[in-house]
């Protein structure tokens, strides 16, 4: 569970059914709090729908394993500076059922609302051209290591 994310007591109780069930891993739809800035919501929800119904996979406010199938998968793949949460997923694909609940996680979009217009949608475009390799250093990923109180930029 990320620090700027709620688990309902509904999805904690579904989590359990789902492992009792079977389940091996798996995690929650995100609801993202406050509103999202205009540039984020299309994208959001393109991703959303190829993570969570195409690709059966989830993002990192809220992932669940069992303790046999995080140690199969050898745990979070420490080479990421981003979307480690992705990585654990498509490890975890190959040790089991996973389920993705329909019951949602909270989670808060204040990166997202940080960044201006212009900032988020040149990041937007520099991860989808630069891929995994983006995601493996430090570097142009300054929204998740980086604390800003205000937009930066014109809007």
């Amino acid at each position: 569970v990320d620090a700027d994310t709620l688990i309902p007591a509904e999805t904690v109780a579904a989590t359990v059914r789902a492992v009792r069930r079977g389940a091996t891993g798996g995690g929650a739809y995100p609801v993202l709090d406050p509103p999202m800035p205009w540039w984020s919501v299309v994208p959001l929800r393109v991703l959303t729908s190829l993570y969570f119904q195409s690709w059966r996979m989830t993002l990192g406010g809220y992932l669940y394993a069992t303790r046999d199938a995080f140690a199969a998968v050898g745990g979070f793949d420490e080479q990421y500076f981003a979307t480690e949460d992705a990585a654990f997923c498509r490890a975890l694909r190959k040790h089991g059922g996973r389920v993705i609940l329909r019951e949602p996680m909270i989670t808060s979009g204040r990166k997202l609302d940080e960044m201006s217009n212009w900032e988020g949608i040149c990041f937007s475009t520099r991860l989808v051209l630069r891929g995994r390799k983006a995601l493996r250093q430090r570097e142009g990923l300054e929204i998740w290591y980086e604390q800003r109180t205000a937009p930066k930029g014109p809007d």
